[in-house]
C-alpha cells in the first residue's frame, strides 16, 4: 500500500517522538510502522526520481521534527516524574 503525505508525516511524528525516549530506536519504530524500507531506498537511490524521493524525505523529516517538538515537553515531564 502506498503512503500518502499525511500518513508519512504522521509516521514521521511518531518516529520523531520515540527517538526522544531513552532506549527506543527510531529505526525500530520505522520497521514497526512499515516505512523503514522506503526510507532506506529513498536515501540510497536519491538521484533516481529525485523529485518524488525528495518530497517523501522532506515530508518525513518535517513530521519527525514536529513530533520531536510536540512530544519533548510531555516526555521530559514523565521522565522527571518517573525516573
Amino acid at each position: 500500500m502506498k503512503d500518502n503525505k499525511i500518513t508519512t508525516a504522521i509516521k514521521g511524528m511518531i518516529i520523531g517522538g520515540t527517538m526522544l525516549v531513552p532506549g527506543l530506536s527510531g529505526g525500530s519504530m520505522a520497521i514497526i510502522l512499515g516505512i523503514y524500507t522506503r526510507l532506506v531506498s529513498s536515501v540510497s537511490s536519491l538521484l533516481k526520481n529525485v523529485k518524488k524521493k525528495l518530497l517523501f524525505l522532506v515530508t518525513f523529516v518535517l513530521g519527525a521534527g514536529f513530533g520531536m517538538l510536540l512530544f519533548a515537553k510531555p516526555l521530559f515531564a514523565l521522565i522527571e516524574k518517573f525516573p
